[in-house]
């Protein structure tokens, strides 16, 4: 009996979070508007040894159907050859510009950080090496996106299927997660992006001062951001396909187990109201599918007493 009434709390826990929260994500619009700015954009990417995803994605940004961007790629000490694969490249494309990051500062951040500052767009958007954009249309759909009130437009970054079990576990987790923080963003309480699908003003990066309430922190360049920097109205959520940004899934269950890590530490930075409808969500989750593993159990030791 007892089981059987947890199972009910727990239940209707779930019921209410997610018709409270997460079905705010069904009320988005997916019609692209049609926005009537048309900024310069830089694509801002840092890339530490992804010479092979660079060579797989970074001619579908390249090849980007937009009027007037430029695409930064910053080698983060890099050491597979990498450089010499960008150099070689931007010999090829005026588009490109390659920043070599062999200083005393490294990680994503400090190299982001670099390539902002060498930006010449009034828009930044962000992606990363092992990523490719749905459409030829990326760059302009996501500006399609900026209003007068926008700052920021954030954007959904699947992940690539293929037919291992973890490459469709992270999709799954993936779209789980899109649901939450593009729910929340659309209740007017933003509180997380992906940084493969990012983008906002440059004056709103130099206004909040970048990353230095989290520089100390190796992850958070996107989530952290946001926290710091999105409002209810300044932040538009970008649904349509032609916006999307598919990603590569972790190759191995390490890689995955080291990008959760990550991406949980993180999550201890988030306001307080948003940790605590996320924990509530995930308790509530977990322990409904242990109590409904166990109820067979439980009816078995009844009937053998």
């Amino acid at each position: 009996m007892l089981i059987g009434i947890v199972c009910i709390i727990l239940l209707s826990v779930q019921v209410i979070i997610w018709l409270t929260f997460y079905v705010q994500t069904k009320k988005i619009d997916r019609i692209q508007p049609q926005g009537n700015e048309r900024p310069f954009v830089s694509v801002l990417i840092s890339a530490k040894n992804e010479r092979a995803n660079l060579t797989k994605y970074l001619k579908s940004i390249l090849d980007q159907d937009y009027h007037d961007f430029e695409v930064i790629v910053v080698s983060d000490h890099s050491t597979d050859g990498t450089d010499s694969l960008l150099l070689d490249w931007a010999q090829q494309n005026e588009t490109l510009q390659v920043i070599l990051n062999h200083g005393d500062n490294h990680g994503k951040k400090a190299s982001l950080q670099l390539a902002v500052s060498k930006a010449k767009g009034s828009w930044l958007l962000f992606t990363d090496a092992d990523c490719s954009p749905h459409s030829k249309k990326w760059i302009g759909s996501m500006v399609s996106y900026i209003d007068s009130d926008s700052e920021i437009v954030v954007g959904v970054g699947p992940t690539m299927v293929d037919d291992s079990v973890l490459s469709r576990w992270v999709a799954y987790e993936n779209v789980y997660v899109m649901v939450q923080y593009t729910s929340m963003a659309k209740l007017g309480y933003p509180y997380m992006a992906v940084g493969r699908n990012l983008m906002y003003k440059r004056s709103l990066f130099e206004r909040v001062g970048g990353y230095i309430s989290h520089q100390h922190l190796p992850s958070g360049d996107d989530d952290l951001f946001i926290r710091d920097a999105a409002t209810t109205s300044n932040t538009r959520i970008a649904f349509n396909p032609a916006t999307f940004v598919y990603s590569a899934a972790p190759s191995s269950v390490s890689g995955y187990i080291n990008q959760k890590v990550r991406h949980f530490s993180t999550s201890f930075h988030y306001k307080k109201s948003i940790q605590f409808i996320l924990m509530l969500n995930h308790i509530s989750h977990l322990s409904l599918i242990l109590s409904l593993i166990l109820i067979p159990f439980y009816f078995d030791l009844i009937f053998c007493v």
